[in-house]
């Protein structure tokens, strides 16, 4: 009989990583400014990719959690016979049929508030151009995170559905972000949520991906090129890119 591998340590307990801010000003650029609109920004552009360099701590927070659908309520299993509810309201699609995810929190540190003392009105394309350009670092740093979990649960035959997070559809409303500021201790990383349940600071963000036999990866690619490429956990592993169909798709996703 073939035995699976040892499980990860992130199964059990939370991981914790931090990740490089060093990556080419030229191309970062491009996607904050695509195109000939790019050389009127340059200078702003320059800027916010020194300031973001300097003051930007990304790192992230993530850990596998057991689900289970109890009276009505999903839940996750915090600790060995602990569980708490994800406050979903029914079973949003992502998590349907599966019995575990891995749930992620990232953060760049308090960026937005880089700059922001004594900013004046002629600085409003400076903060612009530096909020693009921590965005995009964000997104970046979230595909990054994704292949590190991917990489470990590959050894065990297992890879990962499309991921969703609190706020982002019916079925799992803000209020989610409860949970996973419990799950996965977003204080030990400064982050905290106000009292309308949105993460502070505000350059972080949160998301779960079930965990899938390595051959149901599915992609959340619904007919529209790019809709749901954005938020998909697959990234370069995404056949339907790397093949070109659906029509569209290929190129979408970096």
């Amino acid at each position: 009989m073939n035995e699976k591998a040892p499980i990860p340590s992130f199964d059990q307990e939370l991981r914790r990583e931090t990740f490089a801010t060093v990556w080419s000003g030229e191309a970062l650029g491009s996607v904050v400014i695509p195109g000939p609109q790019r050389e009127p920004f340059a200078p702003a552009i320059e800027e916010a990719v020194q300031r973001v360099r300097a003051h930007a701590r990304p790192q992230a927070l993530w850990r596998r959690g057991a689900l289970s659908w109890r009276a009505g309520r999903l839940t996750v299993e915090r600790a060995p016979g602990e569980e708490i509810s994800l406050e979903t309201r029914g079973m949003p699609e992502a998590f349907r049929g599966r019995d575990a995810a891995i749930f992620l929190a990232l953060t760049l540190g308090p960026l937005e508030d880089v700059g922001r003392d004594g900013a004046h009105e002629e600085d409003l394309l400076g903060q612009y151009v530096l909020s693009r350009v921590a965005t995009w670092l964000l997104e970046h740093i979230r595909h990054e995170a994704w292949e590190r979990v991917r990489t470990a649960l590959k050894v065990r035959g297992e890879g990962l559905g499309s991921s969703v997070a609190p706020g982002e559809e019916d079925t799992w409303p803000l209020e989610g972000q409860r949970a996973l500021a419990s799950l996965l201790d977003l204080e030990s990383m400064g982050v905290a949520l106000n009292e309308r349940n949105v993460l502070d600071p505000l350059l972080s963000c949160t998301a779960a991906a079930a965990v899938v036999p390595l051959n149901e990866e599915i992609c959340c690619y619904d007919g529209e090129a790019g809709s749901g490429c954005w938020r998909c956990a697959l990234g370069a592993h995404c056949v339907w890119r790397s093949v070109g169909s659906p029509e569209g798709i290929q190129g979408v996703r970096g």
